[in-house]
């Protein structure tokens, strides 16, 4: 066992944030495969934000950059709600907001804790 921040893990395997962590089915799938934990992926208080999915490419090296989108809190409140009833799986949750709006930032905390979040 291993202790982080007063939490016990069964060992130290974590999958970081990132789209293998936005859906019930792969977090069941990373537990099989020996994970003890997942950073869900980043959640985030909807703002209004103009703009298109970006993409890149550049040939000469032949790679593809493409940003996924995030999940809104309520997506993200279900995962966290779902994973505790279908794994075993620690959960750190990945929040973000507006940095001068600490009462967004208290309130994506609360709801997480409320639905399980480990940390």
């Amino acid at each position: 066992m291993i202790n982080y921040c007063g939490v016990e893990f069964k060992n130290p395997m974590v999958i970081a944030s990132s789209p293998l962590t936005s859906k019930i089915d792969r977090l069941i799938e990373a537990e099989k495969a020996g994970a003890a934990a997942v950073s869900t992926k980043l959640t985030f208080i909807k703002q209004p934000f103009y703009g298109k999915l970006r993409m890149h490419t550049y040939l000469n090296n032949g790679s593809i950059i493409c940003y996924d989108r995030r999940n809104d809190i309520e997506e993200s409140l279900k995962l966290v709600d779902e994973a505790k009833k279908k794994t075993s799986l620690k959960l750190f949750t990945n929040i973000t907001n507006d940095a001068q709006d600490m009462d967004g930032w208290a309130y994506l905390a609360k709801k997480h804790e409320e639905a399980g979040a480990d940390i």
